[in-house]
């Protein structure tokens, strides 16, 4: 039986274009990758099957006619969308670029311009209107604006994660948030207007982004963040983590005056620290390093350090935590966390409605990345989790289906007081948002 399309879901872009073919049963058939043999723009592009072995030549004409127009299904003005999913869920920042569906600094990325050290952005559809014409865009490579925020980091950006909109905390503010790119299509309202973005702003839009929902940059810890932004190939470490955790330009925090400022500062700090995320603090000026902190550890990061591997050095609070770990029988997804908080949650899951899926489950006394899952999803209601890096979004669908099965198949066999003790410990981890 020839293998039926239930989900397509990618992307034109000119380097690469992927797409899940399912069989009728629902299983993945095989994989198809279509993108060119350079990552440039050439006349051919090449089939690829699920070995990675090529297949064969397909001229780029007749790509684009047989394939992109029945994909835009009648609407030529579209770039190649094939989604049954959230058109607000966050784009590749790297792939948008390359496939000229965007531009850097078209959206959020030069708020920095006006940001230091007295912000005056305006509102949020002001400045999306503001930075669509050349001429500005031209004012900013001049100033070689352009070339140290995009090519050092977004064009580098090769993940789906939101980025600060503005270095600055404001979380009142539209400027205090996160952002990506989405779809156009995506209806999430942005400061009272459409999520998309003004024309002439390109084939898509942008969006601010939901702590808990999306997954931020700034969800990471600050040794995790560094060692994702060595993997990234971004250049700076003092600009990428301005661009993950708010930074608070009210008063200087260096390692010099540490204790001080601790006693000077308390309650600001405190509240800071109640919060489990990461807050940044300049030591002596904008590029003469930072201080981080998030709950009870402070970290210090070096004077304009290039040096991934010795940038950061933990300054307060530096007790290793113990990491445990666990994933569940279908192996695809792994949920780390201090010791105490992951022994709870794995004796929990196990007597949750789903506690098929971790019946051969083993708590690990090691983090995910030394357990294989390399590749973070940030914080979520079970700790800090990760996947295998090879891993495509897609792939962990059997994972959700396995969640839906269970959970049925427990309701139907149990009453309804079994299914509220089930229920009740499924319940978040401990710490979650800060494992």
């Amino acid at each position: 039986m020839a293998p039926r399309v239930l989900v397509a879901a990618a992307l034109y872009a000119t380097g690469a274009v992927s797409i899940q073919i399912h069989n009728s049963t629902g299983d993945r058939a095989e994989k198809l990758q279509i993108h060119n043999s350079t990552g440039d723009r050439a006349e051919k592009l090449q089939i690829h099957n699920s070995t990675g072995d090529r297949a064969e030549k397909l001229p780029k004409d007749v790509y684009e006619r047989d394939l992109l127009a029945s994909a835009k299904q009648g609407d030529p003005s579209e770039p190649f969308w094939l989604s049954s999913g959230d058109p607000c869920q966050c784009l590749n920042w790297k792939d948008i670029y390359e496939a000229g569906l965007t531009r850097c600094g078209l959206g959020f990325e030069f708020t920095r311009a006006v940001g230091y050290p007295h912000p005056t952005y305006g509102t949020a559809r002001e400045w999306l209107i503001k930075v669509q014409p050349d001429s500005y865009r031209e004012f900013m490579d001049s100033t070689l604006y352009e070339r140290s925020i995009c090519d050092t980091f977004f064009h580098k950006f090769d993940d789906t994660k939101c980025a600060r909109v503005a270095m600055d905390s404001s979380p009142s503010e539209w400027y205090g948030k996160n952002w990506c790119y989405v779809s156009k299509k995506c209806s999430k309202s942005m400061d009272g207007h459409q999520a998309g973005m003004p024309k002439p702003a390109g084939d898509v839009g942008v969006k601010f982004c939901e702590e808990g929902k999306d997954s931020l940059l700034g969800d990471m810890d600050p040794v995790t963040l560094i060692k994702y932004g060595k993997r990234m190939g971004f250049l700076y470490p003092d600009q990428m983590v301005k661009l993950a955790y708010p930074l608070d330009r009210s008063f200087m925090f260096s390692n010099q005056g540490f204790k001080v400022k601790e006693l000077v500062h308390k309650e600001e700090l405190q509240a800071y620290r109640n919060t489990g995320k990461g807050y940044i603090f300049d030591k002596k000026g904008e590029h003469l390093g930072q201080t981080i902190i998030m709950g009870a550890r402070t970290w210090d990061l070096g004077i304009d350090s290039e040096d991934w591997d010795t940038c950061l050095e933990c300054i307060g609070d530096c007790k290793e935590v113990d990491l445990y770990s666990f994933a569940p029988k279908d192996g695809l997804i792994c949920y780390q966390g201090p010791k105490d908080d992951m022994t709870k949650l794995y004796n929990n899951v196990r007597q949750g409605m789903n506690q098929l899926m971790f019946v051969n489950s083993e708590l690990w006394s090691s983090s995910c990345e030394k357990n294989g899952f390399s590749a973070d999803l940030g914080q979520t209601c079970y700790g800090h989790t990760f996947v295998d890096k090879h891993m495509e979004p897609n792939e962990l669908q059997p994972h959700m289906n396995d969640e839906a099965f269970y959970t049925s198949k427990f309701k139907k066999e149990h009453s309804q007081e079994e299914i509220h003790e089930a229920t009740a410990k499924m319940e978040c981890v401990d710490c979650n948002g800060n494992c």
